[in-house]
């Protein structure tokens, strides 16, 4: 199977043998099957995680170590190649079930909106959504307004991602009225966002 450019899905492609057709060809230069979209650089689920081991054993104890423990990480950084979006991938899986093992609802919902947003970026939308729409829910059940407005921010880029343009504007008007309403720095960003939106709409003419 293999993904082609411009297709969506994998296609499985077959050779032809008849009389006076030519039988040898150069492999082709496509996506293997399985590597997820060219949109992304990783596979969905990591089964294991080589090579790093030791650094993501010193996150996790940073992580258990901290106080209620909650633990930011900001950047990773690194060459391109090294396993960047990889490790960032892993650690927050390991941080989601360490913050829910330890009933920190709190961690919960930053993890489930920075894996939506990584999952977003990785191509893998479907995802995201789901991220994103796990924590707005458990934001609102703890009553944490700055996530709440993070996950209708994440859920407005993911639809407007897949051009549903509409609920894009809706979702990241929420965002920003929560924003606004709390004081957060983060107000500014996406209103900037959501005006790049509206001014990019078409505009009705009267004939």
């Amino acid at each position: 199977m293999h993904r082609l450019k411009d297709l969506e899905g994998l296609v499985q492609i077959f050779q032809l043998r008849a009389g006076g057709l030519l039988a040898d060809f150069p492999p082709l230069r496509t996506v293997p099957g399985g590597v997820a979209a060219a949109t992304r650089t990783l596979p969905r689920d990591l089964v294991s995680f080589t090579g790093r081991q030791r650094e993501l054993a010193e996150l996790i104890d940073a992580a258990a170590g901290a106080a209620g423990g909650v633990v930011g990480i900001h950047a990773i950084g690194g060459m391109a190649g090294v396993g960047k979006t990889a490790f960032a991938a892993r650690d927050l899986e390991e941080a989601l079930g360490l913050y829910r093992d330890l009933g920190n609802r709190g961690g919960e919902v930053t993890a489930l909106n920075e894996a939506g947003t990584l999952s977003r970026v990785r191509g893998d939308l479907r995802q995201a959504g789901s991220c994103h729409q796990q924590a707005l829910d458990l934001a609102r059940q703890i009553g944490s307004s700055w996530d709440e407005a993070h996950a209708l921010a994440g859920l407005g880029r993911c639809a407007l991602a897949a051009s549903r343009t509409v609920e894009a504007e809706g979702m990241l008007r929420q965002a920003v009225a929560i924003f606004q309403r709390i004081g957060a720095a983060e107000t500014a960003d996406v209103s900037a966002e959501l005006d790049a939106l509206t001014a990019a709409r078409p505009t009705s003419h009267e004939s």
